[in-house]
């Protein structure tokens, strides 16, 4: 399994770790979150830093997959 190459979304991230998704960016915003960097008004994660630090796969077809879901939730 290879791992994604797309950033992955915060609140997929927050998801898949059990927590809500205003706690994982206040976290991440006081610099208390181990993964991601903040570029201009957003967090960039890389599957590859979830990876290392929890262990957690993440592959591009997770993320799309996601995504989709998130459109089809929003309709």
């Amino acid at each position: 399994m290879e791992l994604a190459t797309k950033y992955v979304p915060l609140a997929m991230l927050a998801k898949l770790r059990g927590v809500s998704y205003p706690w994982l960016r206040a976290n991440m915003a006081a610099g208390i979150y181990p993964v991601g960097q903040k570029v201009g008004g957003r967090y960039l994660i890389e599957a590859r830093d979830v990876y290392e630090k929890f262990g957690i796969v993440i592959t591009n077809d997770m993320i799309d997959e996601y995504k989709e879901s998130r459109k089809e939730k929003n309709k």
